[in-house]
C-alpha cells in the first residue's frame, strides 16, 4: 500500500446550485391564478431547534400574524407557517430534526409548495398531512406507499385527493404506531381496507369519498382480531366509509351513512354505532330481538 498524503485547504463555493450537507430544499410555484399565501406545517424533534429560511424572492408569516415577515424563522416543536406566493425554494437547515410534514391549516386552499416523500428518506417521520391541492390540481406532492410504509415510528397520515402517490396499502400493515389515517377522495394507489387491521395503535380511519380503497368491513375487523385486538370494551374505532367502496354485509348503499364508531364481540359480531347519529345502529351477527335488547330504541340497521 503506497503512502497517502491528505491536506486540508481553506476555500469557498459560490455555486448556490450544490447541495448542502443534511439540508433539504422545497420548491414553491408561483399560482398564476391566486395570490393566496400557503400553509405550511412542520414539526420537529424534541428539543431540537430547526431554521427555515427562503431562498429566492419570497417570505414567511408565522401562522396568522400578518403584521411581520421573515426570510429565516428559527422553529421548536409544532410550526404552522404561511409562505408568500411565487417562485422560490424553503430551506430546511437540518432535515433530520424533521419528524412531521404538513400543507393545510387554517383557511388556506391551496398550496403552491411541492413535496416529494422521497426527500424524507430515512428521517424518523411521525406526522404526514398533505391536504391542499396544488394550485388547485391535487398535484402539490407526490411518493409512493412503499416510502411511506418505510416511517416505522407514523402515527398520523392525512392524504387529500392523493394522485400523486401510487402503489398499494399493503406497504403500511408494519406502521403499528399508527393512529389517525385520512384518505379522502381519490388517489393514485389502490388496496383493501383491510390491511388497517394490522396497525393495532388505529384510533381514526377515514376513506371518504375514495374509490380506490375497496373490502368490507368484516375483514377489516378480522384482520384487527388475527392481530389480537378487541374493542368491545376499549374506545372504538372512529371510521368513515362515506360516498367510498367499503361495504358492510349486505346493507344497500352502505356508503350514504357518515361517520361511525366500529366495535366487535367477535369476527362475527360486528357492530357499528353512528357518530353524530347516535340513533343508527348497524348490526352482523345479530338477531333482531338481541340487537332491540341490546340497543333500546336505537334504529337497527342488520347487515345480515
Amino acid at each position: 500500500m503506497g503512502n497517502c498524503l491528505v491536506t486540508k485547504l481553506k476555500g469557498t463555493v459560490d455555486n448556490s446550485s450544490l447541495p448542502v450537507l443534511n439540508e433539504l430544499l422545497l420548491t414553491v410555484v408561483k399560482n398564476e391564478n391566486s395570490d393566496e399565501m400557503s400553509n405550511l406545517f412542520l414539526k420537529t424533534k424534541e428539543g431540537e431547534w430547526q431554521t427555515i429560511s427562503v431562498v429566492g424572492d419570497g417570505y414567511m408569516m408565522i401562522n396568522k400574524d400578518t403584521s411581520t415577515t421573515y426570510q429565516t424563522i428559527n422553529i421548536n416543536g409544532a410550526s404552522h407557517l404561511r409562505c408568500s406566493n411565487g417562485n422560490y425554494k424553503l430551506s430546511i437547515k437540518n432535515k433530520y430534526y424533521t419528524t412531521g410534514i404538513g400543507d393545510k391549516y387554517g383557511e388556506s386552499t391551496v398550496s403552491n409548495i411541492v413535496i416529494n416523500l422521497a426527500d424524507f428518506e430515512y428521517l424518523d417521520m411521525k406526522e404526514i398531512q398533505l391536504m391542499a391541492p396544488f394550485n388547485n390540481s391535487g398535484m402539490n406532492y407526490s411518493g409512493t406507499m412503499e416510502e411511506i410504509g418505510r416511517f416505522i415510528n407514523l402515527e398520523i397520515l392525512y392524504l387529500w385527493q392523493g394522485l400523486g402517490i401510487t402503489g398499494n396499502l399493503s406497504s403500511l400493515s408494519n406502521l403499528h404506531s399508527l393512529k389517525r389515517v385520512m384518505l379522502t377522495n381519490n388517489g393514485g394507489y389502490s388496496g383493501d381496507v383491510s390491511v388497517f387491521g394490522n396497525n393495532p395503535s388505529l384510533e381514526v380511519l377515514y376513506t371518504d369519498s375514495n374509490s380506490v380503497i375497496t373490502g368490507s368491513v368484516e375483514n377489516l375487523v378480522r384482520t384487527f382480531i388475527q392481530n389480537g385486538r378487541t374493542v368491545e370494551t376499549e374506545t372504538p374505532i372512529e371510521c368513515n366509509f362515506y360516498h367510498s367502496q367499503v361495504t358492510f354485509g349486505n346493507i344497500p348503499n352502505f356508503s350514504q351513512y357518515g361517520i361511525v364508531d366500529m366495535y366487535w364481540e367477535s369476527a362475527n359480531r360486528i357492530y357499528l354505532i353512528g357518530h353524530s347519529q347516535t340513533n343508527l345502529v348497524f348490526t352482523l351477527g345479530y338477531t333482531q330481538s338481541e340487537a332491540e335488547t341490546k340497543w333500546p330504541g336505537k334504529t337497527i340497521i342488520m347487515a345480515d
